[in-house]
């Protein structure tokens, strides 16, 4: 009887230190996901003064809207084996990532400051005549 009440002083402090890392390792998880939003933001700020023309909260629902369109690109593609319903996948895609960052450089000054941005442009040729869209046009899906 004698080491009980040690074992179990023992065993409580070690049942509170377990308790004590368990909550920093959450608080550490949360700021880590802060940071990566932080970072993830961070180019779309970027760029040069004209980037400060569009409203951040805007330029974040655009990108947002270009990153979803963009993965559902790959994503159709992955599992569409027949080469029409592939050209009518990119067809779409083309118009509606292009529509985006037209909305985007309509709001910017005509400008695409981000390099992510201008790839997009230059991957989807935005500069073609299939995307140019006027103010009136939907994008497509």
């Amino acid at each position: 009887m004698s080491y009980e009440l040690p074992n179990l002083v023992i065993s409580a402090i070690s049942a509170l230190a377990s308790v004590y890392q368990a909550a920093m390792d959450v608080s550490d998880r949360l700021s880590s996901v802060k940071k990566a939003e932080n970072r993830l933001d961070a180019p779309l700020k970027r760029g040069g003064k004209s980037l400060d023309v569009i409203d951040s909260d805007l330029l974040k629902q655009y990108n947002k809207k270009i990153r979803e369109q963009v993965t559902r690109h790959i994503d159709s593609l992955k599992r569409t084996p027949d080469p029409n319903l592939c050209q009518s996948i990119a067809d779409n895609a083309q118009k509606n990532i292009c529509f985006y960052l037209n909305e985007i450089k309509k709001h910017n000054k005509g400008e695409l400051t981000t390099h992510q941005l201008r790839n997009w442009w230059d991957s989807y040729r935005c500069d073609g005549v299939a995307c140019q869209l006027s103010a009136k046009s939907k994008p497509y899906g």
